[in-house]
């Protein structure tokens, strides 16, 4: 119970990707390309009346049999069918009649079709309800109908007319965005369609129970709005399901795996740009969307029956410039946002933006101006975490472990036992005891639960890791196990002491380390007393310091920093590690074999195949915390350290730097590489040694002694061998 009730906590946490940037950060910018897109929009009006104005006969015809057979929803449906009556002897007024009262029964019958089936859960242009999450610099207004995207590239002046609502590239496709519903089951039952657009790899994703991996997405791939379905849900109705709509890099799962979305190279996931827009949600029981009720088209039907094919032609034109004027006045209906980019589409409004292009000088200054503000914006700054926008749950106990097999539900909350350590703290303070007393309703009280200075327990826990990481071993040695079959503290006191300064400190691990290190203990020498081995032979007491062997990532690095290939920038973007083959399918990349000299924190960690070379020296998998890490002293290690093209290639790299110097000696030169490598100058039987083998090197490769101090290939071979070396692998 105390483990349901616990997660019960967690299930109401949503793993999400999370933008950090203010607003102002791209304030400026942004209100620059609203004015830019004013001044356009008037452009493109002018230019646009003056193309629906020169619309004719023949140019509808040419524009008509680009597409046969045009269905209904097509505004050229009925131009044609008016084209094919005509040429079986019907007259115009007749054909118009009859298209007319077809047009408007059936749309008749779709409104209502449309009303019996669909309800509609939000409509975005009317703002977000309470209860949806939206993040993303692309979102943080809501896009008005008739808003349109500028092009950035290309011939093209814009991309599209807008339908409004949340649109994370009415400004730039550069700008990402999430939509994120509450559970589908608060809702309502049934299924649920969307209309949106995206592109770009913007992701539609079904989340069940807040799962840390949801592979199983969607990538749009629509230029203008279409309804999208998101059934089997019904099937999830125990579940706690979720559907969030984002771009790249406002999605925790992005870049995807082969087969799990595309193909996807390191080029297009580091591409910033990614889109969707996403105007409303109905829901229905009906295995379909909702029908165009051809509202749009009955336009054409309005006022007097055409008698002729000029009346025909003027009627598109009366149509078509209405529509134009209400954009232009910013008074768009959704059905003039699909004419005008019905007539985008089909060509007859010009589009044009580039300097070769027929289009007025104002339209193409605007939009070059337009490319170059955009070009400005910062791409925004995301972090993966969590995100308590859910009410916590009452987890169903999966009986015997099995996620399908739903027992009752546990009442969340705290673990008992914490409360209880807590309570039985001596003379807790009124406040402590008014959290302890009251219940634990999410993650925030729950972590003043545990970092409570009432609560011992995490503080010494704490103390004890970074101990272990100090000292090769924790006070209590079972770092991850304090409970009864854990081993019992070397020095109880101490790490009491030690627990209470912690948090008498604020919490402060560098306090911490830093007490730790000037403490006597810490400084001690390596050597040994007899009497001390006698009474403590296994150092279980500190009576020296305890030789530890460097932990995987330092060896990487140490070499790195000797060789003069480590690169100490801090942060930006992690790197592949070297591998024997890829796997596409894997997203199992190779990365350069130096990892370009930064720290191995910046190496990519994957389940799928960790690190090889950090592998073999006990790098834990990452699938678990691992407070202890193994260390084993395996073939394999000895094997890694005389064979792996890394440890050859910085030997290489040392090699190249050492014959540089201008040394006169082979003497001098091995100082210097003892220095650098191990922080202490060499004993004279230790520069008798490593003589020796240069000798023994270089008649082995027939190097004349004049040659030897410039020969890459013999330093080479000592700069490998001084990587070998016990002092070289352990921290003493």
């Amino acid at each position: 119970k105390d483990y349901y009730a616990l997660g019960g906590l967690f299930m109401n946490a949503r793993w999400v990707t999370n933008t950090v940037d203010l607003p102002a950060r791209n304030a400026a910018v942004r209100a620059e390309l609203e004015q830019i897109k004013q001044q356009l929009r008037a452009a493109l009006a002018e230019q646009w009346q003056s193309d629906i104005a020169a619309i004719s006969a023949n140019s509808l015809q040419a524009v008509n049999v680009t597409v046969p057979n045009r269905p209904m929803e097509d505004l050229l449906h009925v131009w044609s069918q008016v084209q094919t009556d005509q040429a079986t002897g019907k007259d115009i007024a007749t054909s118009w009649t009859e298209l007319a009262k077809r047009y408007s029964d059936e749309s008749t019958r779709r409104i209502s079709e449309n009303a019996g089936h669909f309800a509609t859960v939000v409509d975005f242009r009317d703002g977000i309800p309470a209860g949806w999450s939206v993040d993303g610099e692309g979102l943080r207004m809501i896009v008005p109908r008739g808003d349109f995207v500028v092009s950035l590239s290309g011939e093209k002046a814009i991309d599209s007319i807008l339908l409004g609502g949340l649109c994370t590239n009415s400004l730039s496709p550069r700008m990402n965005g999430a939509l994120r519903t509450p559970w589908s089951k608060l809702i309502g039952p049934g299924q649920f369609s969307f209309e949106v657009a995206g592109g770009d790899f913007a992701a539609r994703r079904i989340v069940v129970d807040n799962a840390f991996l949801t592979e199983k997405q969607l990538y749009l791939s629509n230029p203008l709005p279409k309804w999208l379905i998101a059934d089997g849900l019904a099937s999830q109705a125990d579940r706690n399901v979720y559907i969030e709509f984002a771009t790249k890099t406002s999605n925790p799962n992005f870049p995807p795996r082969v087969g799990l979305g595309g193909a996807c190279s390191d080029e297009q996931a580091a591409d910033p740009r990614s889109w969707f827009q996403l105007s409303r949600i109905v829901r229905h029981v009906a295995p379909f969307s909702p029908h165009d009720e051809l509202t749009g088209i009955l336009r054409l039907f309005e006022g007097d029956t055409p008698q002729s094919s000029d009346d025909v032609i003027n009627r598109y034109r009366t149509v078509l410039s209405n529509t134009v004027t209400a954009w232009q006045n910013n008074e768009t209906s959704d059905n003039d946002v699909r004419l005008v980019n019905w007539m985008l589409t089909n060509g007859l409004l010009k589009n044009h933006a580039t300097a070769e292009s027929t289009a007025p000088a104002a339209v193409k200054d605007l939009v070059l101006q337009y490319r170059a503000a955009e070009a400005k914006l910062h791409v925004p700054e995301t972090v993966n975490g969590m995100a308590d926008i859910d009410s916590p749950v009452d987890y169903r106990l999966n009986i015997r472990g099995d996620y399908d097999q739903l027992g009752d539900a546990v009442p969340h909350g705290s673990p008992r036992l914490l409360v209880d350590v807590c309570q039985n703290a001596d003379s807790p303070p009124a406040a402590d005891l008014q959290l302890l007393n009251s219940p634990v309703h999410d993650r925030l009280e729950l972590a003043e639960l545990v970092a409570s200075p009432r609560n011992p327990l995490t503080a010494r826990v704490y103390v004890n890791r970074i101990w272990h990481w100090l000292f090769g071993a924790g006070i209590v040695a079972t770092t991850d196990d304090f409970g009864h079959v854990g081993d019992k503290p070397s020095h109880p006191e101490l790490l009491n002491a030690l627990a209470w300064r912690f948090m008498n400190e604020g919490w402060s691990t560098k306090q911490l380390i830093r007490s730790i290190m000037l403490s006597q203990t810490w400084q001690q020498s390596q050597d040994a007393d007899d009497r001390a081995l006698d009474v403590d032979p296994t150092n279980r007491l500190l009576h020296h310091f305890p030789v530890q062997r460097l932990d995987a990532e330092s060896i990487r690095d140490a070499m790195l920093a000797v060789s003069g290939r480590l690169d100490p920038t801090l942060y930006g973007p992690t790197s592949n590690p070297s591998r024997l083959s890829e796997d596409d399918q894997k997203r199992l990349f190779s990365g350069p074999l130096d990892g370009n000299g930064r720290r191995s924190i910046y190496t990519k960690i994957t389940i799928m195949e960790p690190p090889r070379f950090l592998a073999t020296f006990n790098q834990p998998a990452p699938k678990i915390p691992t407070g202890r890490r193994d260390i084993a002293n395996t073939p394999a290690q000895s094997l890694a350290l005389l064979n792996d093209p890394f440890v050859t290639n910085q030997a290489d790299v040392w090699a190249a730097e050492l014959i540089t110097r201008p040394d006169t000696s082979i003497d001098s030169r091995l100082q210097h590489m003892f220095s650098k490598a191990i922080g202490r100058e060499a004993t004279s039987q230790e520069l008798s040694i490593w003589k020796d083998a240069a000798r023994d090197f270089a008649v082995t490769e027939q190097i004349p002694e004049a040659e030897m101090l410039t020969n890459r290939s013999l330093w080479q071979t000592l700069a490998h061998a001084m990587f070998n070396i016990k002092e070289f692998l352990y921290v003493r």
